[in-house]
């Protein structure tokens, strides 16, 4: 298993304290060429976004192909929710490509998929590199579903999509905010009234 060293630095400060000292060439620019506080404000946010997007493109790189062999056990689930054996399933011959939106964008990478049989036209069943970050099946990230959710709890449909794409100067996906409004209606609920009581 691989180690994730670097979880340990992001969640020291001084880390990021670095990283402003590195941008202060940047302020000291800024504030030579006279920038209003609106205009700087809008330049660095553009910037983080385009940094945390190269940053999460290397993270996902860095997390190898998901092969965990050519053929690999699964385990196989009773119709009464037991599991009862293992069975055989079967790496796609080549990675798959996958796309993945986060909060900083639409990024892609490739990592094998292991199906029910060797036939490409048989289901996936397992996604190595999902499963180690934590990802679904679908193609949005679990901090970009929340944000959605956030957006839709407190605005009407069209004004949420509007104002999520503003703030994050990302164009999501509409499919994304059709299933926030009736695939996630449970988890929204909940998380909907958890923020009140906050």
């Amino acid at each position: 298993m691989m180690s994730m060293t670097i979880g340990d630095e992001l969640g020291k400060s001084d880390v990021f304290v670095k990283f402003a000292v590195m941008l202060s060439p940047l302020i000291e620019e800024a504030v030579r060429q006279g920038i209003t506080m609106n205009e700087f404000e809008r330049r660095l946010f553009g910037g983080l976004l385009c940094t945390g997007k190269q940053v999460i493109d290397q993270f996902l790189i860095a997390q190898g192909d998901g092969d965990v062999g050519e053929t690999a056990a699964h385990p196989d689930d009773s119709s009464n929710g037991q599991t009862t054996e293992s069975r055989k399933i079967h790496r796609s011959p080549d990675p798959a490509a996958r796309k993945l939106r986060t909060v900083f964008g639409e990024h892609k990478f490739s990592a094998y998929v292991y199906r029910e049989g060797d036939d490409r036209r048989s289901p996936i069943v397992r996604r190595p590199v999902d499963e180690r970050l934590g990802i679904s099946g679908d193609r949005y990230s679990p901090v970009l579903q929340e944000y959605s959710m956030l957006f839709y709890c407190e605005q009407a449909f069209h004004g949420a999509v509007d104002s999520f794409n503003v703030c994050l100067a990302i164009a999501s996906p509409r499919i994304l905010w059709r299933r926030s409004a009736s695939g996630w209606a449970p988890q929204r609920t909940s998380f909907c009234t958890n923020l009140r009581l906050l």
